[in-house]
């Protein structure tokens, strides 16, 4: 299975961390790292969406985005402990 991340800027390593912008009723104190299974899903999550995309097309700019891939094993899911 294949898992994505995008970001406008570089990670060169990722750490579990709350994310800064999150919904109302989400978890607030479970760091993490926010993976979708499509790349779509992945802008549309981002805070204020393709909206960064749009206007770089609309002005002729160029934004890059990184787009970084998580293969994942299939199986049941097993919750990791911190320690």
């Amino acid at each position: 299975m294949k898992l994505f991340h995008v970001s406008y800027d570089p990670i060169p390593c990722f750490t579990l961390r709350v994310p800064a912008h999150r919904l109302p009723d989400e978890d607030g104190k479970m760091p993490r790292i926010c993976l979708s299974d499509s790349i779509e899903r992945c802008v549309n999550a981002k805070p204020g969406q393709a909206t960064a995309l749009y206007l770089a097309k609309k002005f002729w700019l160029k934004v890059p985005l990184y787009v970084y891939e998580f293969r994942c094993f299939t199986g049941a899911p097993r919750a990791i402990a911190a320690k």
